[in-house]
């Protein structure tokens, strides 16, 4: 593999190239929140070449966070440590209910989910979820290598054109997770 392949099959999310915006006027209307993109909900800060590096607490944290409600849309920091920002940006009513049932429906059925397997300091484990991976390039983490997958399912479609839409970003991939109960999980990590 090429490194230039290998480099454009491991950018996701909002580190992806911004799309050019549509106009398609056969769309349902999305209600309107605010849109913001990558390059100015962080605008605050000063642009450094320090990368990431995520380092485990050496100080186990005891104390239950207060609890926070979100109902504006827009930027909302959840939290402030020495590793960092938490950032999210809240669109509500992003889905109706009834269509969010039916699109988690269609997933919960449709999706080709799969349990695989961990490595963690040589010893393999079962993963605590189920995963699907879409994109054009493979994704490989901790010993787990999913392979390229362009069939996107057309709810999956739906959802990344219509994301497209409002944040005014291209998606190139995604990594489903289907936690089934109270006990599934995914550790603590970053993603580069």
């Amino acid at each position: 593999m090429n490194t230039d392949r290998k480099r454009r099959s491991r950018v996701q999310g909002g580190w992806a190239a911004p799309s050019n915006v549509r106009s398609d006027r056969n769309k349902p209307q999305i209600p309107q929140a605010p849109a913001w993109t990558g390059k100015n909900v962080d605008q605050v800060q000063q642009h450094t070449e320090k990368k990431f590096m995520f380092q485990e607490s050496e100080e186990e944290v005891r104390e239950k966070p207060v609890e926070k409600v979100i109902t504006k849309a827009g930027v909302c920091d959840l939290s402030t440590e020495p590793s960092g920002v938490s950032r999210i940006r809240f669109f509500p009513n992003f889905l109706d209910p009834t269509e969010a049932d039916t699109i988690y429906n269609d997933l919960y059925h449709e999706v080709p989910w799969r349990q695989r397997s961990d490595f963690k300091n040589g010893e393999s484990f079962l993963q605590p979820r189920l995963t699907a991976w879409y994109g054009d390039f493979p994704y490989s983490y901790s010993g787990v290598r999913h392979e390229a997958n362009a069939e996107w399912h057309s709810t999956l479609k739906m959802l990344k054109d219509r994301l497209e839409e409002v944040t005014g970003l291209k998606f190139n991939s995604m990594l489903a997770n289907m936690y089934r109960d109270g006990h599934d999980s995914v550790a603590w990590h970053s993603d580069l």
